[in-house]
Formats: structure tokens, C-alpha cells, sequence
């Protein structure tokens, strides 16, 4: 399967990370998610991140806020 990075936003996270230590697999889908609260539909991002055979699942509404989220694997 080919992925058109041309469909991509400049902030998007890059598919292969590493981090000085290990590699880690980034992959992400943006869907809409409609929230019954605010009665409207929110773009969201769901991350699937593989690090040392984990896997990490981030779901984001900003891809900007990305690198303030803090998880542990």
C-alpha cells in the first residue's frame, strides 16, 4: 500500500522515530467523532505508537498539542 504524504499536515508526526535508544512505529488516522454534548462533530486523531513491543494509543483532537502529552509505555 502506498500512503500519499501530500494528503498530510506539515505537523503530522513522522512513521519512523528514533528517539537515541530504540525505534519506535507511528501511525495515525483522522476521523470525525460527533460529540452529543456540543452537538457538533469534532475532527480527531487516534496515534498508534509501537515502542519496545508495546503498543501506545493516543487519541488528540490537535496534532499541535501532541508533543505536550505525556504517556508511559
Amino acid at each position: 500500500a502506498h500512503l500519499d504524504t501530500s494528503a498530510l499536515p506539515e505537523d503530522a508526526p513522522q512513521n519512523r522515530l528514533h528517539d537515541g535508544l530504540c525505534l519506535m512505529e507511528v501511525s495515525w488516522f483522522q476521523f470525525l467523532l460527533f460529540c452529543p454534548y456540543a452537538h457538533q462533530w469534532l475532527r480527531t486523531f487516534l496515534l498508534l505508537v509501537s515502542h519496545d513491543c508495546r503498543l501506545v494509543l493516543i487519541l488528540t483532537h490537535s496534532l499541535k498539542t501532541l508533543p505536550k502529552t505525556v504517556y508511559k509505555t
